[in-house]
């Protein structure tokens, strides 16, 4: 005799549909309208978008205020290459 082997699947997906449903669902209509609405976006478009000026501005500021840093820091320590490789000196105390 051959006795089929008891398969949990449909069990389970019944069970799990019904507690999970609404998740499931409003994930699928999220999804779909986020690829209605970015499906006619262009390269040129992307391009133009405000989040990309926003960026491109942050990067020319971040590359400003880095070069400012390094030329802020060579005149600072124009000069002083050579101390920073030496012991320090060290003058013996005097009685007072």
């Amino acid at each position: 005799m051959f006795f089929s082997r008891f398969d949990p699947w449909p069990v389970f997906f019944r069970r799990e549909w019904k507690r999970c449903w609404p998740f499931l669902t409003g994930f699928a209509v999220t999804g779909a309208i986020i690829t209605k609405m970015t499906a006619g976006f262009t390269e040129e478009d992307l391009k133009n978008s405000k989040r990309n000026r926003l960026k491109k501005e942050q990067q020319k500021t971040s590359t400003e205020r880095t070069l400012n840093n390094s030329k802020t820091l060579t005149k600072a320590y124009n000069g002083r290459q050579d101390d920073c490789c030496q012991a320090p000196k060290y003058t013996t105390p005097t009685a007072m």
